[in-house]
């Protein structure tokens, strides 16, 4: 059995949520609907996503902005953080407070005639 970790879900259109699951890969894309692309933030924290998901047409999720650079994620998306040899771990409770400061709407779009919130995470340069 896998360990438990710490982990931020936000799935289109909702609000993140902060929940606990085994560390392991089938879990984690389970969640992202697909095979897995890693992206690294500041503070050690990996946004997990679908990398088929723009794609597939996935709706777009998340943005993130940093400098002059915008990086739309196309479906659901999960947080994690690493540790020094890179390994996935859980997150701490700084970093889950800098996501829950950091992520915010700011706008709407449409998918499948739905209309749905969009998020922002503003991530530095």
């Amino acid at each position: 059995m896998s360990k438990m970790i710490k982990v931020v879900v936000k799935r289109t259109g909702e609000n993140h949520d902060f929940c606990e699951l085994e560390n392991n890969l089938e879990m984690m894309q389970e969640i992202v609907g697909g095979y897995l692309e890693a992206v690294r933030l500041p503070n050690d924290i990996v946004l997990w996503c679908n990398e088929e998901g723009l794609i597939w047409g996935l709706p777009q999720n998340i943005v993130l902005m940093g400098g002059n650079k915008v990086t739309p994620i196309h479906g659901d998306v999960l947080f994690t953080s690493v540790d020094i040899k890179g390994k996935t771990i859980g997150l701490d409770d700084k970093q889950i407070v800098w996501l829950n400061n950091n992520i915010k709407i700011i706008g709407k779009a449409v998918h499948d005639n739905k209309e749905y919130f969009v998020f922002g995470l503003e991530c530095g340069e």
